[in-house]
């Protein structure tokens, strides 16, 4: 049964806008860092909210933020606060950081986080991304996907 909804966090429920330059400029540490500074998109978050309050869905939040102990913690705690509902561990996929092995792109990377969670692509009944290749990744394999804003990088 399709009840996996996959949501993106940086562009779909924080807005990042603000440190997308540190990233573009090659300064991964700067950009992780300032993701304390996000700020809730509302319209991700009641969706995203909506979803997690429906027993009959799965909700996953897949983010190519690089997984650190500060990282994890600060992504949670705004998840949580924004959307006044626990965010269990197993629900947050982050990119390993720092990467162990080749470099994939998100697009690569994504869908083998869900698999390696023990979650099955068969089962996404939706996505929420704003990255443009995710999107087009996504729709390739026949997932619907609600693209939340252009994100060409």
């Amino acid at each position: 049964m399709k009840n996996l909804v996959v949501f993106d966090v940086d562009g779909v429920l924080l807005n990042s806008e603000q440190r997308i330059n540190l990233w573009l400029e090659g300064k991964p540490e700067e950009y992780f860092a300032q993701a304390k500074h996000d700020t809730p998109i509302q319209q991700g978050l009641a969706i995203c909210k909506m979803f997690l309050m429906n027993p009959n869905y799965r909700v996953v939040f897949v983010t190519g933020r690089g997984d650190t102990p500060q990282h994890r913690r600060d992504t949670r705690y705004d998840l949580e606060d924004y959307m006044d509902h626990d965010i269990r561990n197993d629900q947050l996929l982050m990119r390993e950081y720092p990467e162990v092995g080749p470099h994939l792109h998100d697009a690569e990377k994504k869908p083998l986080m869900i698999q390696q969670a023990g979650y099955s692509l068969d089962d996404i009944f939706m996505v929420f991304e704003d990255r443009n290749s995710i999107v087009d990744m996504w729709r390739a394999r026949g997932v619907v996907v609600y693209h939340t804003q252009p994100g060409n990088f």
